[in-house]
């Protein structure tokens, strides 16, 4: 089977429920790497507004080539950070990772050291759905996903 880009999209999603979609593409020797795209949604939105900046992001990287793994590149987050490391993006940030394969795998990745990642212990908290969802189903999930972990809804009030 053809791999086609994205490998995934990282969610994150900020102190202040401002959210940041940054895509993760393919490399010939197998790993992910993002770029310099990305795309912001800022509080308060909608489940369809959630989802709609997904599609969005698929839609724009799908015909992105896979890259050698050797280019140069000015990932999101420093453009973000403006030069900073990850470790400043990450410390306010939290993590929901949509893979592609079968369907959209939606899975909470937990704050490292560093990065962010899942661990054997760490609590799975996931959802899977087909590619034939609608926005708001993907809002939806995202936000379920969301209050799993924080008790809080991305919809809503303060």
């Amino acid at each position: 089977m053809k791999k086609q880009n994205p490998k995934g999209i990282g969610i994150y999603v900020s102190q202040k429920r401002d959210i940041l979609f940054i895509p993760v593409l393919h490399t010939k020797p197998g790993f992910g790497k993002s770029i310099g795209y990305f795309q912001s949604l800022d509080w308060p939105y909608g489940y369809a507004d959630i989802g709609n900046i997904f599609f969005r992001v698929m839609d724009d990287m799908k015909y992105e080539p896979i890259l050698d793994g050797t280019e140069t590149i000015t990932p999101a987050f420093k453009i973000i950070t403006k030069g900073k490391g990850f470790s400043t993006f990450q410390k306010s940030r939290q993590m929901i990772y949509a893979s592609f394969g079968e369907g959209i795998l939606l899975q909470y990745w937990y704050r490292k050291t560093r990065g962010f990642g899942i661990d054997a212990g760490d609590k799975i908290i996931q959802s899977r759905l087909p590619y034939q969802c609608t926005a708001e189903e993907i809002g939806q999930a995202i936000d379920d996903i969301y209050y799993s972990i924080n008790q809080q809804h991305l919809i809503g009030k303060t």
